[in-house]
């Protein structure tokens, strides 16, 4: 369900991505959860004055989130055991 790419990137599989409910094109917000936990939500559900770090759900379902965007935001990385908890219209990764 999570991989990290050549590039560093943390990967999320279109499974986790539908299972949120996400489509191909939507727009999300990465937000702290504190400590060692992101989520990515819809971007339309999170306010412009909140800390967050902008994507769009990939072509194929995916979703890729930069190391440096998880760093900006203050959460703690741990690249191994990572965890994605799927909720409808969420995902939190503990890392």
């Amino acid at each position: 369900m999570i991989t990290v790419d050549a590039a560093g990137r943390i990967r999320l599989s279109r499974e986790a991505s539908r299972g949120a409910g996400f489509r191909p094109g939507q727009k999300l917000a990465v937000v702290s959860e504190g400590g060692n936990s992101f989520r990515i939500q819809s971007a339309a559900k999170t306010a412009k004055s909140v800390d967050s770090a902008r994507y769009s759900v990939e072509q194929d379902g995916r979703i890729r989130v930069s190391k440096t965007a998880v760093r900006n935001l203050g959460v703690k990385s741990r690249r191994k055991n990572m965890t994605a908890d799927v909720q409808k219209g969420s995902i939190v990764v503990t890392m």
